[in-house]
């Protein structure tokens, strides 16, 4: 062995050991503590139980923690669609981001209401202290519960005027629905419901059929819409 080779050989081991020692010295439980967690993107989720579930305590090495656990966990709680941890060592202060799930309205599952996600899914039992989302959709049963929830509010997300009449909507089969107005008036809708309801629209416009004292619109007669009132004459 030569004496250069020798010389890097010897640097080599020098510079091995300084990285040793620089890891060991960064791994203990004094060196880069964590100062601060910072909660970044909570709308809905409650902030100390999101403390509470990320469970690190100041003080912390930041290289101690497991940062897909703790995205793990936070992606368990009900609001939460996604999670970035990020550390940030020159201040001790670990982000967390949540991106929260939207809620569009209220779904009848069983004999429970729940607030549904844009995607259909169930995001948590519906509590008192809880945001009304109208509608109430009681969905399809079965595997396309989730698709035919997402299907009603795009569609009725298309007509604002209507939804914000609503106080609930039942899926039937064959892709029919019943939507119930907040006055207690019951719209029939058969599977063309996007030309129903522009039609329902231009009566709307045309004879404020909403606004009348109604029990029921049915809109499953092909460009035409019987209309019932709510206080029938007696026959005489």
């Amino acid at each position: 062995m030569g004496p250069a080779l020798i010389r890097l050989t010897g640097v080599l081991l020098i510079l091995g050991a300084l990285s040793a020692w620089g890891w060991h010295v960064a791994m203990k439980k004094e060196s880069f503590p964590l100062r601060e967690v910072r909660l970044e993107g909570i709308i809905n989720t409650d902030v100390e139980r999101a403390s509470r579930v990320l469970g690190v305590p100041k003080g912390t090495n930041l290289l101690h923690i497991d940062l897909p656990a703790a995205r793990q966990r936070l992606i368990a709680l009900p609001w939460v669609r996604d999670v970035q941890v990020e550390r940030l060592y020159a201040t001790g202060i670990l982000v967390v981001t949540l991106t929260e799930k939207r809620a569009i309205c209220l779904g009848r599952i069983g004999e429970r209401l729940y607030l549904l996600s844009d995607n259909g899914q169930p995001i948590k039992p519906f509590e008192p202290t809880d945001r009304l989302t109208l509608p109430v959709v009681t969905p399809l049963e079965g595997e396309g519960s989730a698709t035919s929830v997402v299907h009603i509010m795009e569609m009725l997300g298309r007509h604002g005027w209507l939804l914000s009449r609503l106080s609930e909507a039942v899926g039937h089969g064959n892709d029919r629905w019943t939507l119930y107005t907040t006055r207690g008036a019951r719209i029939l809708l058969s599977h063309q419901m996007e030309q129903e309801l522009v039609l329902l629209r231009r009566l709307q416009k045309r004879f404020r059929i909403l606004d009348r004292d109604i029990a029921q619109v049915d809109m499953r007669l092909t460009g035409k819409a019987a209309v019932r009132p709510r206080n029938l004459p007696a026959p005489s």
